[in-house]
């Protein structure tokens, strides 16, 4: 099972650590994953994809700096990334979904199968490009599970 580990004082980023560690552990994502059409800039098909990811076993550490002039997210190695807590959204769902995405982001790092192209693609087609279109389906998840206080 892949693994989001956080201990930074960001708010913000532990309740969306949080949030994206109970997506990574749910079937319902993997399930969600595995019924995509084709993605349009991998050959893998979506049960590949789906089943890669939830076979996985890797802890990823998420680290977080301050940066105006940074991007929002920052890739290290396969075992980290850093989060811009200036760029990143205060909205659960909004940063679920960049941490899910930069999570597919390090594991294609480790070369184990996943895979995808920058090749060119249209605006259009990027809805269904692979790693954004499953950061998306953690967004829509996270939405509809939110907690109510």
């Amino acid at each position: 099972m892949i693994t989001l580990l956080f201990s930074g004082r960001s708010a913000s980023v532990m309740r969306a650590v949080e949030k994206a560690n109970e997506i990574l552990a749910s079937d319902t994502f993997y399930e969600t994953i595995a019924s995509l059409p084709q993605m349009s800039n991998t050959t893998l098909s979506s049960p590949e994809i789906a089943k890669i990811l939830k076979t996985t076993d890797r802890k990823i550490t998420v680290a977080t700096y301050w940066n105006p002039f940074g991007a929002v997210t920052k890739t290290m190695n396969s075992y980290r990334f850093d989060v811009n807590t200036n760029k990143i959204s205060c909205v659960t769902a909004y940063a679920v979904n960049t941490l899910i995405n930069q999570t597919i982001q390090v594991i294609a790092l480790l070369g184990n199968n996943i895979n995808f192209s920058n090749s060119e693609h249209y605006n259009e087609e990027e809805e269904n490009a692979f790693p954004w279109r499953i950061g998306e389906i953690a967004e829509i998840i996270s939405r509809k599970t939110r907690r109510f206080a």
